[in-house]
């Protein structure tokens, strides 16, 4: 058994070095660590180079030519590995000493998941962790949300964004043919995670695995404020089809049934909102929402009452 680490670089001199010690002093060791740097003209292939030659784990360095943006770097960098297990990594980040151990724990005891990710705390440029709110609490990923993916409602909760996190993610490299399609709109770490969930191959560690750093010149953050995760990510919007048919028109996935199902219901749902007879329409498709939210159906069902009276008010009324 082999494990990769794919990591992309851009002029990180500044923190690579404390990223690949990072990688090398883990509890459980990586077999290879490839790294593709995207042009850098600062210090960053100097650092790694210097690095490599004290470890016997291979560091592979592959330097572009021409600058090819963090998507097609991270796909040619997962396409180099050779492991039977591949880690992405970022180049300014800190990893646990044991996650690597911690993660090829998981896998052992989810043989049917093929792609995990994990929480992370959120430092910034000095390595200071950044108040008390962790990665998924900055990407929205919140308690109950955490439970509707356990309980087999994940694509609900990626239809409002992505919650997985490409720094945190690991996933088995043989089982999934993760990269044959065009990724489309979406970045590299949404498309691993949401082709992974279509096929019920998706797994969630809700335990920081690494330090997810915050600063000025990542290509790639999680630095918005409290306020405009909730003004985001609110309850409301949780529940908003509109939201969620607004995000997915970038997936470049087949149509599954499951997938189609979903998709088809917020359709529908995002017409009753928008009607004076919504409510009856509701109470007509109670079985349609079971069939497809489950247990949840109630969640959905009053949002979408108070959407309905909302509009009501305002066309009847306050006209």
């Amino acid at each position: 058994m082999r494990l990769s680490v794919a990591l992309c670089t851009y002029n990180g001199a500044q923190y690579i070095r404390e990223q690949l010690h990072s990688i090398l002093q883990q509890s459980m060791a990586v077999d290879e660590i490839i790294i593709c740097d995207d042009g850098s003209s600062d210090n960053t292939v100097k650092i790694i180079r210097t690095i490599a030659s004290t470890t016997p784990i291979l560091v592979h360095v592959h330097i572009n030519k021409n600058t090819i943006g963090v998507k097609r770097n991270f796909k040619q960098a997962i396409e180099l590995c050779t492991g039977d297990y591949v880690f992405l990594s970022d180049q300014d980040d800190v990893w646990m000493p044991n996650k690597v151990e911690r993660i090829m724990e998981w896998f052992k005891f989810n043989p049917g998941k093929s792609v995990v990710f994990t929480d992370a705390y959120l430092i910034n440029a000095d390595g200071k962790q950044i108040g008390r709110r962790t990665q998924f609490q900055g990407v929205g990923f919140r308690q109950y949300q955490r439970q509707m993916f356990l309980d087999g409602h994940g694509l609900e909760v990626f239809m409002m964004a992505n919650r997985a996190t490409g720094a945190t993610m690991a996933f088995r490299r043989a089982e999934i043919p993760l990269l044959e399609d065009d990724w489309g709109q979406i970045l590299h770490d949404e498309y691993i995670a949401v082709k992974a969930l279509i096929q019920n191959k998706l797994g969630i560690i809700s335990v920081p695995l690494i330090e997810y750093r915050q600063h000025e010149g990542q290509q790639i953050g999680s630095s918005c404020s409290d306020q405009e995760i909730e003004n985001v990510y609110s309850d409301w919007n949780f529940y908003d089809p509109a939201k969620s048919m607004s995000h997915i028109k970038n997936w470049k996935f087949e149509l599954t049934p499951l997938l189609s199902m979903h998709i088809s219901m917020l359709e529908k749902r995002d017409k009753m909102r928008h009607s004076s007879f919504g409510w009856l329409q509701e109470i007509a498709t109670a079985k349609d929402y079971w069939e497809c939210y489950g247990k949840y159906m109630w969640r959905y069902v009053k949002a979408d009452a108070r959407k309905t009276a909302g509009f009501i008010w305002h066309k009847l009324i306050l006209k």
